[in-house]
């Protein structure tokens, strides 16, 4: 038996402070549900507010299905008291995201070809942000709202809404795919919000002194710029006003960007002033404020954040997505720290800078940086354990690159990875540098490591200098600072064929606007990736040919990076090792012409374009190799992800210690499990309960022995125990 539902409810705390925050003041306002192909049903509380679930939600043998059921199913347990296993609810906003397509219901129900009238409407969007959404708050702190008393007629209309949002939902429930959420994956959703239940511990404490300290810090950054320029810049944010400041005293600087500040730092004629606004903008620059405050906005009233993960909320890769604190775009520490204990950074960010911060001590913050930059750098400190407990975690090393090198079968990089963890040769990063160069591996530095880890990010995705570009943004990372002493080592073949590529990218205005040696040498090292590493470029390039021949003829199947790839009329499905599949819909083959930038020569060729959702919208996009291979390996990953977080969970529920402990959690927050962040899988549990070795194993030899797909996958891992988070 099938009970399709949807509550309408209110609360004065805004949903943007996550549910727990919003439930502690929320009240039903309208129940609408409906048994298999019965009618839909109506339970208005405002006439009824005592009235109880209906008797068909304590059927034993039913399946409970709502759109982003994680909020209704939260209404039953803590606004009616009744706990249903998790097994029992199935989420249609899950099982459309698990299948690249879109969460929005409306959106979901036109792209699956459901008839309008059936479907909700923008009249219920407005209805709802009518009743559920105060009129007002008073100075007291209470909320005023529009009663449906007041708005007979908008309240029946809201009912009405109520009643086609079931039956949308029940068309889109029939309608979806089921491939992707059944099975091991399934399993891996129920595993999601257990996880999103139990959540993690926040400090509070440490939080509230980071605020007080950055708000404090803020006002003297704007009371220094003001002083220092004599009213002409009124804080270090203002980027245009300092620029034009810096230019008329004298200094001419490109940007304030922070490598050109540090640079323009290193003239010691410059004049005191601005050495003084400089340095505040490099200190200003670095602002965690934001993250504390949506921390403190957002914790429960035991300190614990929660349903800060979406499930395959990263479109079709099935990798999750962040919501609310968004632990996965925590800045990285700065390089201070292991400067001072290169063993263990943490260890000094832990007794130095986690006491500066609580205690508020000046000249410790000033000796390391200043407040912003250790606040920022203690931000992942915030993540923390209960009394008596400890965080366990353990991160897959360099899992998308072995990943990639495993189905590709790039030869040299496995043998590698192999003998990386056999202890025989240093890492891969410090390997591929080497490579480049013909230098030993423990002669590569810190900073052309992070150079090698840059490109080979973007390139193992037959990625050029664009998305060497995208990848430094998206890592902080500053190219020029980078790329500094690399053009001069490159042999003169590759110098003079990156020349050329400059030359085309700035007739044609896709230069990113580098200056010509950073663009030039980023392309030197694509061009030096791309020959050490041809089986990726083979292979990349071979399933293009795989995905056009598979649009001439649907229903063949092809092979490509150890997966089946076929069109079956309705979408491009690329089945990954694990069987899960990649869904590109409504795929089409167009002609689109090409002009030479040099010669103006015009060329035909094919290109792939598909149907994907961004935000609301479901959108054309263009697909090529690049996309392909990428999406492989990213979903190959979170593959590895799911499986290793469910091994852990199965390990818990059957050891013996354990287990007793987790039956002291409530039922739908069993798990030892409370973060993972990429593919760190992070647990929190009684001290000396589970050690870090274990978990290692669990997530490599362990699995790889249980899951035959993952032959030949060379997997490591590495972990560490603490009270604070520490990756």
């Amino acid at each position: 038996m099938n009970i399709y539902f949807d509550f309408e409810t209110r609360s004065p705390n805004p949903i943007r402070w996550g549910l727990d925050n919003y439930m502690r003041a929320a009240e039903p306002l309208i129940l609408a549900w409906a048994v298999d192909d019965e009618p839909v049903q109506v339970i208005d509380y405002t006439k009824t507010p005592h009235l109880g679930l209906p008797c068909a939600f304590r059927a034993a043998d039913a399946i409970y299905i709502a759109h982003n059921a994680q909020f209704d199913r939260r209404i039953i347990e803590r606004l009616f008291g009744v706990n249903i296993p998790l097994e029992r609810y199935r989420c249609t906003q899950a099982q459309a995201y698990a299948h690249g397509l879109p969460g929005s219901l409306e959106t979901l129900g036109n792209v699956l070809g459901i008839e309008q009238k059936k479907l909700t409407g923008d009249d219920g969007h407005k209805l709802m942000l009518h009743f559920c959404t105060p009129r007002s708050i008073t100075k007291g702190g209470a909320a005023l709202w529009n009663e449906p008393t007041d708005h007979p007629e908008k309240w029946e209309a809201f009912k009405r809404y109520a009643i086609r949002d079931v039956e949308a939902l029940r068309h889109v429930h029939r309608k979806l795919p089921t491939w992707n959420f059944q099975g091991v994956n399934l399993d891996a959703w129920f595993l999601d919000q257990r996880i999103n239940e139990r959540g993690f511990g926040f400090d509070s404490e440490l939080a509230r002194a980071a605020v007080k300290l950055l708000e404090s810090a803020k006002l003297s950054q704007k009371r220094g710029a003001a002083f220092a320029t004599d009213g002409a810049v009124g804080s270090v944010t203002q980027r245009e006003k300092l620029l034009k400041w810096f230019n008329e005293s004298g200094l001419e600087i490109a940007s304030m960007k922070a490598s050109d500040v540090r640079e323009a730092l290193e003239d010691d004629s410059l004049a005191p002033a601005q050495r003084y606004l400089l340095e505040l903008r490099l200190e200003g620059s670095k602002s965690s404020g934001a993250k504390y405050k949506r921390g403190l906005e957002c914790a429960g009233a035991d300190g614990r954040l929660r349903d800060t993960m979406v499930y395959s909320g990263a479109n079709r890769t099935g990798r999750w997505a962040g919501r609310t604190y968004q632990p996965q775009n925590l800045p990285r520490p700065s390089g201070h720290w292991e400067s001072i204990d290169k063993a263990d950074p943490w260890k000094p960010i832990e007794e130095i800078a986690v006491p500066a911060v609580l205690t508020g001590s000046a000249q410790i913050l000033q000796d390391h940086g200043g407040i912003n930059a250790v606040c920022n750098d203690v931000l992942r400190s915030a993540i923390v354990a209960a009394p008596g407990n400890e965080l366990v975690s353990a991160d897959w090393a360099n899992i998308e690159s072995r990943f990639l090198a495993w189905c590709t079968e790039n030869a040299w990089k496995l043998d590698y990875f192999r003998a990386v963890d056999r202890g025989e040769a240093a890492d891969s990063y410090k390997a591929l540098w080497a490579l480049f160069f013909g230098m030993k591996a423990e002669d590569v530095s810190k900073k052309e490591r992070q150079a090698a880890k840059q490109v080979d990010l973007a390139c193992g995705y037959l990625g050029g200098t664009g998305a060497m570009v995208t990848m430094a943004l998206g890592n902080n990372v500053d190219l020029e600072e980078l790329m500094q002493g690399v053009w001069e080592r490159v042999p003169e073949t590759i110098q003079r064929k990156a020349h050329k590529d400059w030359k085309r990218a700035f007739l044609s205005g896709e230069d990113y606007g580098l200056k010509p040696w950073v663009f030039k040498s980023c392309s030197a090292i694509v061009k030096m990736y791309r020959a050490a590493n041809a089986a990726v470029g083979d292979e990349g390039y071979r399933i293009g040919k795989v995905v056009s021949e598979a649009m001439r003829s649907p229903n063949t199947l092809y092979r490509a990076a150890k997966c089946d790839i076929w069109y079956n009329g309705h979408a491009l499905i690329i089945q990954l090792p694990s069987k899960r599949r990649l869904f590109y819909w409504s795929p089409q083959m167009r002609n689109e012409d090409e002009v030479d930038i040099e010669t103006g020569v015009i060329t035909q060729r094919e290109v792939f374009w598909y149907k994907a959702s961004r935000g609301k919208q479901w959108q054309w996009l263009k697909g090529w190799p690049g996309l392909w291979i990428e999406n492989i390996c990213q979903a190959g990953c979170a593959d590895v992800l799911r499986l290793g977080m469910l091994e852990v969970q199965a390990y818990c529920e059957a050891h013996p210690v354990i287990a007793d402990w987790l039956h002291t959690l409530p039922a739908n927050a069993a798990t030892p499990l409370v973060l993972h962040v990429h593919d760190e899988p992070t647990l929190e549990l009684p001290k000396g309960m589970l050690s870090h070795q274990r978990l290692e194993w669990l997530l490599t030899e362990n699995l790889s022995a249980k899951h035959p797909w993952l032959k030949g996958l060379p997997l490591a891992a590495s972990g560490w125990t603490g009270q604070r988070y520490r990756k």
